[in-house]
Order: C-alpha cells, then sequence, then structure tokens
C-alpha cells in the first residue's frame, strides 16, 4: 500500500482501497511499459527504476487485502512477464511473504498464495525459454523457499502448508529434477519448522527425483550434499518414529544416504550408520 508523506499507511475503506489498487496498477502498467516495451526479445529484461521497485512492493502488500479477482489483477500483470523480467517477479515475491504478519487471515492468504503458484506453475514462460533457470529460482521462491522465517509469523501456519501440499507435490514432481539449486533449497525448506509438516512426503520426492532420473541435480556443488546431510540429519533427530512406522520414507532415506557416502560427502558415512540401525 502506498504511504502518505509522514512515512504512515493511512487506514482506507473498502472505496479507498479499490481507488489505491487502480492507481497501483496504472503505475506498474506504465513501468512496464516504459522499462520493457522496447526491449528485443532476446534481451533480457533487467531490472525495474527505483520507481519501479516501490510500485511492485506496493503491489504485493496490496493483494490480502483484496479480493480474489481482484488480488489477481495485481500480480497477473507482473508475472506475465516471464523469466525474462525475474528481478521484477522476484521483488514482487519478496514483497509478498514480508508483509505476513500474526494477525493475517489464513484463508485468505492461503486463497491468494495458491492462485499465485498454480499460475507460476502452468505459466510456459517461466520454466522454457533461454531463461528458464531464473524461472525455477521463481518458482522455489514462490513456494517459501526462504522465507520461513516470513510464513512462521502465520497463525496455525503448518495447517497453511498442509493445504498446499498438493502444489508442492506437483512442482516436485515436475520441476525438482530440474535444478540443483531446487534439491539444496528443498532440502532448506523442509529442515525448517514450516516445512515440517511435508517433510516424510518431502524425502521421497527427493529419492524420487535424484534417483529416477539420470540427468537429474547433477551435484557440481558441495552445498547440495550438505543440505541434504542436514534434512537427513533433522529427520533423524525430530521424525525417527515416523520413520520406523513408514517403509517407503526408511527406503528414501537409505537411498539418499548411500549416494551420498558413493559421492563422499563429508558426514554421509556416520548418518548411513545411524539410519541402517533403525532397520
Amino acid at each position: 500500500m502506498l504511504k502518505d508523506p509522514s512515512g504512515q499507511t493511512p487506514v482506507l475503506d473498502a472505496t479507498e482501497k479499490e481507488q489505491d489498487r487502480e492507481v497501483a496498477k496504472a503505475l506498474w502498467a506504465f513501468e512496464a511499459w516504459r522499462r520493457y516495451e522496447d526491449v528485443d526479445s532476446d534481451d533480457d529484461y533487467g531490472p525495474p527504476s527505483s520507481f519501479g521497485y516501490e510500485v511492485l512492493l506496493a503491489l504485493s502488500h496490496m493483494v490480502l487485502s483484496a479480493p480474489l479477482k481482484e488480488g489477481r489483477d495485481l500480480w497477473e500483470p507482473v508475472f506475465l512477464l516471464g523469466a525474462d523480467a525475474h528481478y521484477s517477479i522476484s521483488h514482487f515475491i519478496s514483497g509478498w511473504f514480508v508483509q505476513i504478519s500474526d494477525n493475517c487471515d489464513n484463508k485468505t492468504f492461503v486463497q491468494h498464495w495458491r492462485a499465485m503458484l498454480e499460475y507460476a506453475l502452468e505459466a510456459p514462460n517461466w520454466s522454457s525459454g533461454r531463461r528458464w533457470y531464473y524461472g525455477e529460482r521463481l518458482l522455489l521462491q514462490l513456494m517459501g523457499c526462504g522465507s520461513t522465517d516470513s510464513i512462521s509469523r502465520l497463525p496455525g501456519f503448518q495447517s497453511v502448508i498442509l493445504q498446499m501440499r498438493d502444489l508442492y507435490e506437483v512442482w516436485a514432481r515436475v520441476h525438482l529434477h530440474r535444478d540443483e539449486e531446487n534439491v539444496s533449497g528443498f532440502c532448506g525448506f523442509l529442515s525448517s519448522d514450516v516445512g515440517a509438516p511435508l517433510r516424510l512426503d518431502g524425502i521421497q520426492w527427493l529419492s524420487a527425483a535424484i534417483h529416477g532420473d539420470s540427468n537429474a541435480a547433477h551435484w557440481r556443488r558441495e552445498h547440495t550434499g550438505n543440505a541434504l546431510i542436514e534434512l537427513l540429519d533433522v529427520i533423524l533427530s525430530e521424525d525417527v518414529e515416523k520413520v520406523l512406522e513408514n517403509s517407503d520414507v526408511r527406503d528414501a532415506l537409505i537411498g539418499l544416504a548411500a549416494g551420498l557416502v558413493t559421492r563422499q560427502v563429508t558426514a554421509s558415512l556416520a548418518l548411513q550408520e545411524r539410519i541402517q540401525a533403525l532397520r
């Protein structure tokens, strides 16, 4: 929401909120036209102006107070630009999560978040083309990977994550194997309290992605193995009883640990011994 000159955010009634949204949409339309209209299709769109960053932040903060359709009218003009506009979309997503407070209405939050993520998962210009890897980063960001501190401010945040489970599964099936950063980012999410409700499902999705595709996540970076080690350690520390009750999860843990040992990731052998002791 746009602030007055004193720096305070005014309290608006429904009509004023609608007017404010219309102004912000018009300002973004102007910024997009000014910055991107004549950009060659082979070029990265580049970052928005300082003015554009402020408008994006205002748009992201207006979504929660808008009805579902009007909320879509705020984010869709940004999202439709696709991975070429990754600077703008990333800034919008950051604003969306940062503005979470403990008085957010979970139902409203989930409705808007789900609409955004459903759109992004289906948008071809996010995960295809020359800059598909930026789209992968944006999807990871939109799922809350990297924003767990913000999400944890939601009352009953674990129930919110469970309501989004089907979309996480869709993403994992289609995107998890495509980029090594997806693996490490998702491991970090699952290791957190926010990702805990999806932890046992997530370890199976990771196993399927890593072992089910010979081209999946080549592990060129050390932090990928470290992220997996940390996740497996968290599961063995916090979810061991659930692991003992679920043979599929146990098999996924064993397979991932074996892969880490093969790659000679530090601490993997000790972790494998801990997992084997559960059998």
